[in-house]
């Protein structure tokens, strides 16, 4: 993963862009790399969630139909993926999501941010609240 691609998309999450420049480095060092190869199901609707979420650095993730299995988007770069689930009352995955190519994504516990660094934590929160209320209501148009 380059470190210019890593940029460009912290760059451009919106969840990210008023946290200072201290504060973005020190989410960088509180995440976890990992490469997602293509077909590989990262979420699956349903399923129990977790603290985790993650930013597409490089690649694609298609979230797909819950009843055909077909692709109704494509997420990439400086995109989220988990966030709902932690406003999610019901604990649970909202979308099935599977890798379109082969992804470059970033990944952090919630709980792990709010134990470094709560004002970092707090502000994720609501920006994952309204990042979560736009893309249910996508999912109504």
């Amino acid at each position: 993963m380059r470190f210019e691609d890593v940029m460009a998309a912290v760059r451009n999450c919106a969840a990210f862009e008023r946290l200072s420049a201290a504060q973005l480095g020190h989410l960088l060092m509180l995440a976890s790399v990992k490469e997602v190869p293509q077909g590989e199901y990262l979420f699956k609707k349903g399923d129990k969630q977790t603290d985790e979420f993650g930013l597409i650095v490089a690649g694609g993730l298609d979230i797909l139909s819950d009843s055909n299995g077909d692709s109704l988007f494509t997420r990439g770069g400086g995109d989220l993926m988990g966030e709902i689930g932690k406003v999610n009352p019901k604990g649970e995955r909202t979308r099935t999501v599977r890798a379109s190519q082969v992804t470059g994504m970033l990944f952090w516990r919630f709980s792990e941010i709010a134990d470094a660094d709560s004002t970092i934590a707090d502000e994720l929160a609501r920006k994952f609240e309204d990042i979560a209320f736009e893309r249910l209501a996508q999912d109504f148009d």
